[in-house]
């Protein structure tokens, strides 16, 4: 080959890792914009599946804390046991 062939070649070499590069940086561009999308969707679903599963248990709670509020102030409403 000749010098001017090389040089011919290097350049092909070296346009195609940039093109490579280019296009690989955009592609995770891409992909990073998709899991900001999904993260933020799994941290919202997360939130309503903690709030769903401490509303119930709040709920039973609740009952709990009023009886044993009216027993203290009422002797009428203790409890047989």
């Amino acid at each position: 080959m000749e010098n001017g062939d090389l040089k011919h070649l290097e350049n092909l070499i070296t346009d195609l890792v940039g093109s490579l590069e280019r296009e690989m940086r955009a592609g995770f561009a891409k992909l990073e914009a998709r899991l900001d999308v999904q993260g933020a969707r799994l941290v919202r679903h997360g939130g309503w599946t903690q709030s769903g599963s401490r509303w119930p248990a709040r709920m039973a709670e609740w009952p709990e804390n009023v009886d044993t509020a009216l027993e203290r102030t009422d002797p009428r409403n203790r409890r047989n046991g």
